[in-house]
């Protein structure tokens, strides 16, 4: 399997539109970690032929390989420069006393996230995502610490649509264990994983996929032990100043596939908003109880 560097040297011998699709590659190295080969060729506008011409001219077998060949480079990046990435900054004296300025850089940070998500995130793969939720017998949902409380917001905003969905907190083991017996390839298991990692996630996400389920990843990095080979890896990128990770892009993400959900349910929207709203009225007394329809 050759290395990044070695297919950088063989770089020189490909067509005008085999740059393009290797340019595409080196400019986003987690996208190739992830997406699927049909996804790669969308993004790049080029076909499914033109991607796999390009692997066996840069020395690999397939596009299978050259997805680990960039899953190496990624994670060997990310070693380098763990410390760098995951230690919270410092702010000398002089940015203190600039507040606006640092102000400024924080929302651009959480901004630059979000940008990057939606940039990184194909029309078919959220739509084809959120039919998956919709269809699931049930949705487990497992994080560890920062990532359980997106875990649970998830959650709620599933059993909102009557997508039945259940929060894990992974560490949990007994209950991991349990909940993990029953699931089976109508199940979705949704997996959390952002810094510092909780390496056993990776063990929940094999037995999943032993078990048929489908796998979603929210994280942060190709990297990251939860990401999967399945078409359903989404990157958003969470680092501050000041703390591990920022909640905007993950949250984001999640409001965009609950909406999509939302938009393929039609008139089934409509009647949870009727139950919702039936419930609010009833509980604030605008409906008696002695109503025909509770009798």
């Amino acid at each position: 399997m050759p290395t990044v560097q070695q297919m950088i040297e063989l770089s020189d011998t490909l067509t005008k539109t085999q740059t393009r699709i290797f340019e595409y590659m080196l400019n986003h190295p987690e996208a190739v970690c992830y997406d699927t080969l049909r996804n790669t060729a969308e993004r790049i506008g080029v076909t499914e032929v033109s991607v796999l011409k390009v692997c066996r001219k840069l020395g690999c077998s397939g596009y299978a390989e050259m997805k680990e060949v960039f899953r190496h480079y990624v994670g060997e990046r990310l070693k380098d420069s763990f410390d760098r990435s995951y230690t919270l900054e410092t702010v000398d004296d002089r940015s203190r006393s600039d507040r606006g300025a640092l102000l400024r850089s924080m929302f651009e940070a959480d901004q630059q996230g979000i940008t990057a998500l939606a940039a990184s995130i194909g029309e078919e793969q959220i739509f084809d995502c959120a039919q998956t939720l919709m269809n699931a017998r049930e949705v487990l949902l497992f994080g560890h610490d920062v990532s359980k409380v997106m875990a649970d917001y998830f959650a709620h905003r599933l059993n909102y649509l009557r997508i039945k969905a259940s929060s894990l907190k992974l560490g949990d083991s007994d209950t991991v264990k349990t909940s993990l017996s029953m699931v089976n390839e109508n199940d979705v298991i949704v997996l959390f994983s952002f810094p510092p990692y909780y390496e056993p996630v990776s063990n929940v996400a094999r037995y999943a996929a032993y078990r048929g389920a489908t796998i979603i990843t929210i994280t942060d990095s190709s990297a990251s032990p939860a990401v999967t080979d399945g078409p359903f890896n989404f990157i958003c990128g969470t680092k501050t100043k000041f703390f591990f990770n920022s909640l905007t892009a993950p949250i984001s993400l999640i409001n965009v596939l609950t909406s999509c959900i939302a938009l393929e349910m039609g008139p089934a929207l409509d009647r949870i908003l009727d139950e919702e709203l039936s419930v609010s009225r009833f509980m604030s007394g605008e409906i008696p109880e002695e109503s025909e329809h509770l009798k």
